[in-house]
């Protein structure tokens, strides 16, 4: 902002007593303001911190108020379980189990019915106490998880690269976490969030 009151004020102080340099001077100056309304209209809303669970790429400057952290608001009130597929936003509450001593199991589902059209499960594992970036491999290797998806379309399909970024794992705070994955399809499931499972 500084800048441009020193141009204009240089503007003004030299360009106006010569009026062949005016016309020139408002050019130059509807020039810069023209660069600076595609520089400001450029800058995304959202959180320029990278460590935030809203941290959008690309953006300049976000005010600390704006960043959420440990998935809190991010799948919106009261909602433990979102995440995108193909773009459209997919919400409800994730059931926490262990199958053995050593695996914890997430699960969450569109519905009841198995056999209806709308029907789509995701399933997620990892090792139980697990708090830190997972990639896509073995849930037997203490630094991998494995995920499958299932919907009547698709039938069951593998996770086949992704990552689980687990904030949280403990009984009070439950589950806090964060993933990405693609199919072995090829399609992406993006911003998924899981907020207090227990």
């Amino acid at each position: 902002m500084g800048f441009f009151l020193y141009i204009f004020n240089f503007g003004m102080n030299f360009a106006f007593p010569y009026k062949k340099y005016a016309m020139k001077y408002y050019k130059f100056l509807s020039i810069l303001v023209f660069v600076a309304l595609i520089f400001a209209s450029c800058n995304k809303k959202g959180c320029s911190d990278p460590t935030a669970d809203n941290y959008a790429k690309g953006v300049r400057k976000a005010k600390d108020k704006k960043c959420q952290y440990n998935g809190e608001g991010i799948c919106g009130e009261g909602i433990s379980f979102c995440m995108e597929i193909n773009g459209t936003k997919r919400t409800g509450t994730v059931a926490v189990s262990q199958p053995n001593s050593t695996t914890t199991r997430l699960f969450w589902a569109s519905g009841n019915d198995i056999n209806s059209a709308s029907y789509e499960d995701l399933q997620i594992e990892f090792p139980k106490d697990a708090q830190t970036k997972l990639e896509i491999g073995n849930v037997g290797s203490s630094s991998k998880f494995q995920a499958d998806y299932y919907s009547l379309s698709t039938g069951l399909l593998d996770a086949t690269a992704g990552s689980l970024l687990i904030k949280k794992n403990n009984a009070s705070d439950g589950i806090i976490a964060t993933f990405s994955l693609t199919l072995a399809n090829g399609t992406k499931i993006e911003e998924g969030n899981i907020y207090k499972a227990k």
